[in-house]
């Protein structure tokens, strides 16, 4: 007898390789910095790596998975961005490269962390 897997359809990959859309108040709760994380982004010196910090601990808060930089929501870094008083045009997403988002992924899979 044959046996089949199930495969997720065409139309939900993309759905599925995209972080979470949030309402408002969902990213206040997934993206809020506690004071922990606060003194861990003081010893950040790029901006860029800040925000793609907090975006990364809060798509994986929200559903366990990382996402590339490639897929980090526009809304989702202007918010995280105003609560860190960072200037929008100081943060430029392409520069968060493979070497830092993976060492901020130890970081957030550190189970002291």
């Amino acid at each position: 007898m044959a046996t089949f897997i199930k495969i997720i359809p065409a139309r939900n990959i993309k759905l599925f390789d995209s972080p979470p859309v949030f309402t408002g108040e969902q990213r206040k709760q997934i993206f809020t910095i506690n004071k922990w994380e606060l003194h861990l982004l003081e010893t950040f010196t790029n901006p860029t790596n800040k925000v793609g910090f907090i975006l990364q601990l809060g798509y994986f808060r929200a559903v366990n998975k990382f996402y590339t930089n490639k897929k980090f929501i526009k809304k989702d870094i202007e918010y995280i961005a105003r609560n860190l008083r960072i200037n929008l045009k100081d943060i430029i997403i392409p520069e968060y490269k493979d070497r830092t988002f993976l060492r901020h992924q130890e970081i957030i899979l550190d189970p002291s962390f």
